[in-house]
């Protein structure tokens, strides 16, 4: 039997009319959104938990009624809602065209799945990272006291990078911290490639500044999603360089903020920190310019103290001395004529006695005391073995002398 194409696609009508005749609630992902004229075209898909691999896709539509009807009763998070990579639950219309085919109308949404959801996945990345042990492996790294080179990841259009800027470079303390700004997306489905661009930028050139500042300045879980990413969590918390966060949450804490090395609620208060590190270091030198200064006083009273001290021992000393001096004099004037004359005796004695000694010790005196002197060429001879045989010899007494041959 032969069937046409309308025919075909009457029959799948009528099944999908008489088997899901009213909305239906279907959970899924986002994975493209567009708009026209105030309608939303939306592809949803299913992943494999494991693999990740799609497993079910469908096209989608959102008519501007129900957009606006659904803004109005979901609030501001909203438009959050409609994100890429955003788990939903939609309540849809299964509707078959013979022409256009299957395609579901969104209804209504449940903004609380994707709350619990974002939750479940958080729950989930802050384990994995506790795993890799990368939960406190950026705040071990040493902040310098005064950050002077900042790098700053914002958007252009984040409402907190002026005020933190305004805070930072017009400082009432007139303190000039230089940085420079590396442009990311803060939310949406781009923002966490972005993000993680920017941090491998400054990877390059991290020996140019001491820290990186990650800012973006308030807004609702859904709108700081994409700060819970694993991937941006693992790379801020192995980047070599302290990071500090403002992302602007009021209550709860972004899993970035949990790896950061300082996490502080707004960009304001990152501009704050910073200067006031600057203000802390300021006072901490003039403590210790102080400290110098006090010490250096002490010192020099001490030494002051030691120097008068040593002056009194001085003029002591020298009084002493000049006494024990005067004294000394006084005893030598007594003393040296009587030492003198005492001397000049003692000589005398000596004289008189060495007179004595040597006029016994004259050969005449030894002569004329019956003694006798024998000379050979007019040299003493002390012993017979100066003489030889037949040697004449000169043989001197007292009245005269004799000469006389050797035997």
């Amino acid at each position: 039997m032969k069937h046409t194409l309308l025919e075909l696609n009457q029959f799948l009508k009528r099944i999908v009319v008489a088997n899901l005749p009213e909305p239906i609630w279907v959970t899924c992902e986002i994975m493209q959104i567009g708009n026209s004229r105030g309608h939303y075209y939306i592809d949803l898909i299913e992943k494999d938990e494991i693999t990740q691999q799609i497993v079910a896709q469908s096209q989608a539509v959102m008519w501007s009624g129900t957009y606006y009807r659904l803004k109005k009763k979901i609030g501001a998070n909203f438009n959050n809602l409609l994100q890429s990579g955003i788990q939903v639950m939609v309540q849809v219309k299964v509707d078959f065209s013979e022409r256009y085919g299957l395609k579901l109308v969104i209804e209504n949404m449940d903004p609380a799945y994707t709350l619990g959801q974002m939750e479940m996945q958080r729950q989930a990345t802050i384990e994995q990272l506790k795993k890799e042990k990368l939960l406190v492996k950026n705040s071990q790294l040493t902040l310098p006291k005064i950050p002077q080179r900042i790098a700053v990841i914002s958007s252009v259009k984040a409402a907190g990078l002026q005020d933190f800027l305004e805070e930072l470079t017009n400082n009432q303390y007139g303190y000039d911290i230089k940085y420079r700004l590396f442009e990311a997306a803060m939310q949406g489905q781009f923002s966490e490639k972005e993000i993680v661009g920017a941090l491998q930028n400054i990877d390059l050139q991290k020996r140019d500044f001491d820290a990186v500042v990650l800012i973006r300045g308030g807004g609702s879980k859904l709108d700081l999603s994409g700060f819970d990413s694993l991937r941006l969590c693992q790379t801020l918390a192995n980047f070599p360089l302290p990071i500090l966060t403002g992302i602007g949450h009021e209550i709860d804490e972004s899993i970035s903020d949990l790896v950061a090395h300082t996490s502080l609620k707004t960009p304001t208060a990152v501009a704050t920190f910073l200067v006031e590190r600057f203000l802390n270091y300021e006072l901490e030198i003039s403590q210790l310019y102080q400290l110098i200064q006090q010490e250096t006083q002490s010192v020099l009273n001490r030494n002051n103290q030691f120097l008068e001290q040593i002056e009194q021992n001085v003029k002591y000393a020298t009084k002493t001395k000049l006494f024990n001096t005067e004294r000394m004099v006084d005893y030598i004037d007594n003393e040296i004529p009587k030492l003198v004359k005492s001397r000049l005796r003692m000589a005398s004695s000596q004289l008189a006695l060495i007179e004595k000694t040597v006029e016994l010790l004259n050969p005449e005196t030894m002569l004329k005391r019956g003694f006798s002197m024998v000379t050979k060429d007019g040299k003493i001879i002390t012993s017979k073995k100066l003489l030889n045989k037949n040697d004449i010899i000169e043989t001197h007494f007292a009245d005269g002398k004799v000469d006389a041959r050797v035997l």
